[in-house]
Parts: C-alpha cells; structure tokens; sequence
C-alpha cells in the first residue's frame, strides 16, 4: 500500500520538514510516481520498529 506525504505526517505525527528529512537520509524510503511522491506501509513499519526497538535499548527499565 502507499501513503501520500500527507497520511505518513498523519500516522507518525511529524511536520513535513521532518518527514523529507527522513526521506532524504534514507531513514523512510519512498518512490517516486510522475511528480507524486508515495511511501510505502512497509517502509514506514520498519521505521517505527526500529524507533520501537531504540527506544527499548535505550531504557534499561524496560528490559527489567
């Protein structure tokens, strides 16, 4: 499934700025469909795992 820009911002609850900035660093991939830019479900599942996953290693509690 692909996400218009606007639905990702929506899902992940960031400005437009940080979502090209995560395109741009290959954090979240996209494709690109004639001038529309898409990101994939996939794409944006494995972001927020691995954000999920820091986010564990980062707090010792957690494993606890």
């Amino acid at each position: 499934m692909l996400l218009k820009p606007e639905e990702t911002m929506a899902e992940l609850r960031c400005s437009r700025a940080t979502l090209w900035k995560l395109i741009k660093s290959g954090e979240l991939e996209s494709i690109k469909m004639g001038n529309a830019r898409r990101i994939t479900r996939a794409s944006l599942e494995r972001y927020v795992a691995l954000k999920l996953a820091e986010a564990g290693s980062d707090n010792p509690a957690s494993a606890a």
